[in-house]
């Protein structure tokens, strides 16, 4: 079994190679399985169906921890480069509850669109769905059956910011541990909330992409509620 090396810098180098060398394969099978699954989808599919679509969604799963791992490693040393283009906050909604709806679909949440800010941002418009994703993911995995998660979105006109909010009902996270939400690898338990399979990337890439737009993220948490937010700049801020 190869042993990752011990210091941090070369932990990056080489979790990096790994994710390189897994990103090839990874993109031509999902790639294959996703013609698959269009031909599948027939009523003569059955069993098969079934199964080509399992094998279809957790080969994306896969290459989205790949992509995840390879833009938080290139943001740590510099060498991520942002595609922006002026984008409207509900396109960014749109890509984030959609990214989410596996999960989504597992755990039976729905989710409530607040659609509110007005002004629009210049960014990169997969990497922001992404990060939004991965919130509204962790949102539906924690909401007690029979809730509803809330995804909104609002300006901040005074400080020239939009700010995207995705608020679940559960038990709520405490103090002490929403300093550490954000950090990369950290998948400890909230107290109340059940241990989610993952690798703890999902909130580092949220914070990752945030900061890379030149914005910032935010956790507000109490006894039956979690609010998790990140923020970016509007459009001539």
């Amino acid at each position: 079994m190869i042993q990752p090396p011990d210091d941090a810098a070369r932990r990056g180098a080489f979790a990096a190679m790994m994710a390189h060398e897994l990103r090839t394969p990874l993109t031509a099978a999902f790639g294959a399985l996703e013609m698959m699954s269009r031909a599948a989808a027939s009523p003569a599919g059955g069993r098969d169906a079934v199964l080509i679509d399992l094998a279809h969604r957790n080969t994306h799963r896969l290459l989205r921890i790949v992509e995840d791992c390879l833009d938080l490693e290139a943001a740590s040393d510099g060498r991520l480069t942002l595609d922006r283009e002026r984008v409207e906050p509900g396109e960014i909604v749109a890509l984030g509850v959609d990214g989410a709806r596996s999960t989504r679909e597992q755990t039976g949440i729905d989710v409530m669109l607040q659609l509110d800010a007005r002004g629009s941002i210049t960014g990169d418009r997969p990497r922001l769905g992404r990060a939004l994703a991965h919130l509204v993911r962790n949102a539906v995995t924690f909401a007690p059956p029979g809730t509803v998660v809330t995804v909104a979105t609002t300006d901040d006109p005074e400080r020239g910011m939009v700010r995207f909010v995705v608020e679940d009902h559960g038990v709520g996270i405490e103090p002490e541990q929403c300093r550490a939400l954000f950090q990369r690898f950290d998948v400890r338990e909230a107290a109340g909330r059940r241990r989610v399979g993952g690798l703890g990337l999902g909130l580092a890439y949220v914070r990752m992409v945030a900061e890379e737009h030149r914005g910032a993220v935010a956790v507000r948490a109490q006894p039956g509620c979690t609010r998790i937010a990140f923020e970016v700049p509007a459009v001539g801020s």
